[in-house]
């Protein structure tokens, strides 16, 4: 048995984890942003896990960008573990 590779498994899961919140409806380039995981290995990780059927759409052609998509991160800013809502100040 091979040795597992926990930084591509844990770049997966980030990968896998945004793409599921947008109901995979975004790009790659969105992904990286999101993610940090560079560009490359991101399409990489996808075509190998099979995920690249799963997009709503092929947001590549425009530089993978597109209006209405919200990182997983900048909406759940405001909240806290328990549900109760948290001042931000940007």
């Amino acid at each position: 048995m091979g040795k597992p590779d926990l930084k591509r498994n844990a770049q997966a899961f980030a990968i896998w984890r945004a793409a599921k919140s947008a109901d995979w409806d975004c790009s790659y380039a969105e992904l990286a942003a999101e993610t940090g995981v560079p560009h490359h290995r991101v399409g990489q990780i996808v075509r190998a896990r099979g995920w690249d059927k799963r997009f709503a759409h092929n947001h590549h052609a425009n530089n993978g960008r597109r209006e209405g998509f919200t990182s997983v991160d900048s909406f759940m800013t405001g909240y806290s573990r328990n549900g109760f809502a948290v001042a931000v100040s940007h």
